[in-house]
């Protein structure tokens, strides 16, 4: 059907794999497919160069050692998909990593079909997903080649119909002329000074006293208290229940013999600041004392 070889290399890439030159769209019976194999789908600029070549598909497909890369593979091919209205499958190598031969060195990654936002029940762009990204699986899903047309004329973000390829064409390709011969960005940044402290060694601490701590906020004085004023305030009587007829009421409140349960007399709390429990210790005797006083 055709051949896709990574363009983008890194790290042992460079030792195994000749370098691509080129990204080609492979026409199949299910549609016209874009290869994104492995780095190559970070770069927006080339999911852009598929679509425009005619690729209804984009597939990407990562050997991924981390879960961090395959993540970043992840959001990448979900980036590329949606920037160009396509529909998309991830695929991922799971299991031991034969390069290395360490057990503990597998491959992760959740192959799934994918489809534009608009297009997927969830509206996250996941058609169907492995549930595991240790796990081997075959993965089906139906894709609609009318609603996706239909989309690239009705969607809100018409990529596709509306995009200004005389202004944006040649901005990119005065632009990317430039880049050409401009030397690696990172070769002109100049190292980094060392820091006043690197000769300390973990061995070494850094003691810091209170005083050297630098302040943050300080409160100088209390808060005065709040000051309630309660004159506005209407006396909640309108809303009490009627208690006229209750056999607890006497209309004659100082009777204490009509008033049921006679033993109701409740005793008098202190509220005297200067009085404490200790009053309770006082001897029987001289209690008796003070209240034939009082009589």
């Amino acid at each position: 059907l055709g051949y896709q070889a990574k363009v983008m290399l890194y790290g042992i890439d460079k030792t195994l794999a000749v370098v691509g030159m080129d990204w080609d769209v492979i026409q199949t019976e299910v549609g016209a497919l874009g290869i994104l194999l492995g780095s190559d789908v970070l770069y927006p600029e080339i999911g852009r160069l598929l679509a425009y070549k005619g690729a209804e598909i984009l597939v990407g497909q990562g050997a991924c050692p981390s879960t961090v890369l395959y993540q970043k593979l992840r959001a990448g091919i979900l980036a590329r998909m949606q920037d160009n209205q396509l529909f998309a499958a991830a695929s991922y190598l799971v299991g031991l990593n034969e390069l290395n031969g360490r057990e503990e060195l597998r491959y992760h990654g959740r192959s799934a079909i994918l489809a534009p936002q608009e297009l997927t029940p969830r509206f996250n762009g996941v058609l169907v997903e492995m549930g595991s990204q240790g796990s081997e699986g075959v993965l089906s899903a139906d894709w609609n080649y009318l609603a996706l047309r239909r989309l690239w004329e009705l969607s809100d973000t018409p990529v596709r119909r509306d995009m200004p390829f005389k202004q944006i064409g040649r901005v990119v390709a005065t632009l990317y002329a430039r880049l050409k011969d401009a030397p690696n960005l990172l070769e002109e940044i100049p190292p980094e000074e060392p820091l006043a402290d690197d000769h300390l060694l973990d061995k070494d601490k850094v003691i810091v006293r209170l005083e050297e701590l630098p302040v943050i906020s300080t409160i100088t004085r209390r808060w005065p208290p709040a000051k309630l004023d309660y004159s506005s305030v209407e006396p909640m009587t309108a809303d009490m229940p009627e208690i006229a007829h209750s056999p607890l009421v006497s209309e004659h409140p100082t009777d204490s013999a009509e008033i049921p349960h006679g033993d109701l007399e409740r005793k008098p709390t202190s509220t005297a600041e200067d009085e404490t429990e200790e009053m309770e210790a006082l001897p029987e005797s001289q209690i008796e004392k003070d209240k034939e006083q009082k009589d």
